[in-house]
């Protein structure tokens, strides 16, 4: 059998060097990701505590905006929206029985 790049390989032994180069990469995806733990624990074991006070608190501020993006965001982005009487107003009881909840309030 050959393929179209002249040599002679069989399906197998396509899927088998196949399989090797992504073991490999992955091998060499975990190594990037190892060098980039270490570069970050080593900046942070060479900052000062003043610096490690001042990122404390930028991440403070940029999780605090992010909740409150998603708090605004996800609602505006809801196809349907329904309204505050139906919300806080609407309980289901009409299967209570059938969940084996008490049906006194």
């Amino acid at each position: 059998m050959s393929t179209s790049h002249g040599s002679a390989c069989t399906d197998t032994e396509v899927e088998m060097h196949h399989s090797v180069d992504s073991r490999s990469a992955l091998r060499a995806g975990n190594g990037v990701l190892c060098a980039v733990i270490m570069l970050v624990a080593g900046f942070f074991s060479s900052a000062s505590t003043n610096g490690i006070r001042q990122f404390t608190l930028f991440s403070g501020v940029v999780l605090a905006l992010g909740g409150l993006i998603l708090i605004i965001l996800l609602p505006a982005a809801a196809p349907l929206h329904q309204s505050p009487s139906f919300v806080f107003g609407y309980f289901r009881t009409d299967d209570m029985e059938n969940l084996g909840l008490p049906s006194s309030a």
